[in-house]
């Protein structure tokens, strides 16, 4: 592939083998950056597609343990139950390590 740079008053020039050696190592060091970004953003996806059914009964579970805290009595069966299919979610799916 012939690679060209643009020169003001000149035009298009073909670019020397130097010039495509750091423009290529640039392409793929930002292909590198973008492939790692996608993966690091791809468990949130895969979390919401999982958790998207259990909102409604999620909020419901969410009310009710809000009241039992506010009168002092011990969290409902119900909480506990969506907390812990939350946390299995996101056992199956973890956040990536930034950076690695």
């Amino acid at each position: 592939m012939t690679y060209f740079k643009t020169i003001a008053g000149v035009g298009n020039v073909p670019m020397t083998a130097e010039e495509i050696a750091q423009r290529q190592a640039e392409e793929a060091a930002w292909a590198a950056k973008q492939a790692q970004y996608e993966a690091e953003q791809k468990y949130k996806d895969l979390r919401k597609a999982e958790m998207m059914p259990l909102d409604g009964d999620g909020m419901d579970a969410v009310r009710k343990a809000i009241d039992a805290l506010a009168n002092g009595e011990p969290l409902p069966q119900e909480y506990v139950d969506y907390r812990n299919q939350i946390e299995a979610i996101k056992a199956k799916y973890p956040k990536p390590e930034v950076g690695k």
